[in-house]
């Protein structure tokens, strides 16, 4: 369970990024 936690904490830390690097370009 501490795994499968913390995988998909990071996968959404991995997801939050790649938005923020969308927006980023997008208002450049």
């Amino acid at each position: 369970e501490r795994l499968s936690g913390t995988t998909s904490g990071m996968r959404n830390d991995i997801r939050n990024d790649l938005r923020n690097d969308f927006r980023n370009d997008f208002q450049e």
